[in-house]
């Protein structure tokens, strides 16, 4: 049997490096009987959860106390992947003998990546990570949250992303081209990459 959960009509639990998971649409006011916890919840998790495992309906609390990775060796997220363009240039990366996912402490790395929702991208995505560590998920950026943003857009030109792009870009998931935004902890740079079909 396991441990009671949160009563209905809980707040959601809180995740560190993607504060906001309903706006984003990562996690969904629908009721679900949990795989994880076997219980009836008030929310969802609505995105795939990589295991071996057929696992869906899955509720946030079982994302958050780590029960989902643990019964179902699950991950929700990739933070060890490729390098975004025009690292190279950036003093904080200068030491290229160690990838900048690698000087994120371990502890870190799970957490993104078995203890924190996902988010919707049309292609494989990597979790960002600043000032060793990793970076909080903030959402969709359209061109107008640029526009006030100076940081992001800062960020998306140097590595190239066309003023065109960053003009159509929408924060809808069924856009073809999408920017992920993303904001340093400690330092509050922003950064994302833009996503397309």
């Amino acid at each position: 049997m396991s441990a009671p959960g949160p009563q209905e009509g809980a707040a959601l639990p809180v995740f560190r490096y993607h504060p906001d998971p309903m706006a984003t649409g990562a996690v969904a006011a629908e009721p679900v009987v949990c795989r994880v916890c076997r219980r009836e919840r008030s929310h969802r998790y609505t995105l795939p959860v990589y295991s071996e495992h057929d696992v869906d309906s899955v509720c946030p609390w079982c994302i958050a106390d780590g029960s989902l990775a643990a019964r179902f060796d699950a991950f929700l997220n990739d933070i060890a992947g490729h390098l975004p363009q025009g690292f190279e240039d950036d003093p904080d990366w200068a030491d290229w003998s160690t990838p900048p996912y690698l000087r994120v402490p371990e502890a870190v790395r799970d957490e993104v990546c078995r203890r924190t929702p996902g988010f919707s991208s049309w292609q494989e995505v990597d979790w960002l990570v600043c000032c060793n560590d990793a970076m909080q998920y903030l959402g969709l950026a359209d061109s107008c949250a640029i526009e006030h943003e100076p940081g992001l857009r800062r960020a998306l030109e140097e590595v190239g992303v066309p003023g065109e792009f960053i003009a159509e870009l929408r924060a809808d998931t069924n856009a073809s081209i999408l920017c992920h935004w993303f904001r340093c902890l400690h330092c509050t740079t922003s950064r994302g990459f833009v996503d397309s079909d």
